[in-house]
């Protein structure tokens, strides 16, 4: 799906093998997905081999925080919205769950 401009030809389309239904129809969608795991990945692994207490999953959902803000200034999220779950049993493993 290639489309001649006057800058020269440029990727008009840009579909994956997911099925219609999919969220990943599109290889952008993919991408953002990509980088918005890689933001978090990138923000908790200063965390990671710590004791999660409230103080430090305090500190992790600013920095996630943060790292999903530079991807609403860059234009790729229009907003976001996390989520950081410890419940008593994987607090003991030092364990936590985050959604997107």
């Amino acid at each position: 799906t290639l489309r001649a401009k006057p800058k020269g030809i440029v990727v008009s389309d840009a579909p994956t093998a997911a099925l219609s239904d999919s969220d990943y129809t599109r290889l952008t969608t993919f991408r953002i997905i990509n980088d918005s795991v890689q933001a978090v990945r990138t923000a908790c692994d200063s965390f990671i081999g710590e004791a999660v207490g409230s103080d430090k999953q305090a500190a992790m959902e600013t920095a996630i925080n943060g790292g999903l803000d530079k991807l609403v200034k860059a234009g790729w999220l229009t907003r976001k919205k996390f989520t950081v779950q410890r419940t008593p049993s994987s607090a003991v493993l030092g364990e936590c769950t985050i959604e997107l």
